[in-house]
């Protein structure tokens, strides 16, 4: 079943809000809410960069600088390119070294639920159209 007629078996359309940020896989879902059947059902884009209001901002933000802090520690070896190998496989090799382990490690529930505590306190405000500083 798809999520569409999932929902709307659940919601009635004029009860829901996509709430959508800037990724561009996002960029055509508007036309998509323009068609009959969503009729009622309401899409709303963040601004460009609105990581005060989107979570999973924030949570990507700390695994990026894990993913770094990591990449760092490990700049003489990843500068070392065997022959053979391209830079871009080499290089390769290191982000998948870091990637799975580290977002096992730092993505966590706890740190989920904190990011997402942190945005509650910006809803109001993103409520009233409010202006707000990026990092707030």
């Amino acid at each position: 079943m798809c999520l569409f007629a999932a929902s709307s078996a659940i919601f009635k359309l004029n009860e829901i809000v996509l709430v959508l940020d800037n990724a561009p896989c996002h960029t055509n879902a508007e036309d998509v809410f323009d068609e009959e059947q969503f009729e009622g059902a309401e899409v709303l884009k963040l601004g460009p960069y609105s990581p005060m209001i989107n979570p999973i901002e924030n949570v990507f933000s700390v695994y990026k600088s894990a993913v770094k802090r990591f990449l760092a520690r490990q700049r003489p070896e990843i500068l070392r390119v065997p022959e053979g190998v391209t830079i871009t496989e080499h290089r390769s090799k290191f982000l998948k070294l870091a990637a799975d382990p580290l977002f096992a490690e730092i993505v966590t529930p706890e740190l989920c639920n904190r990011t997402f505590c942190h945005s509650l306190s910006h809803h109001q405000r993103a409520l009233r159209f409010e202006d707000m500083q990026v990092g707030s």
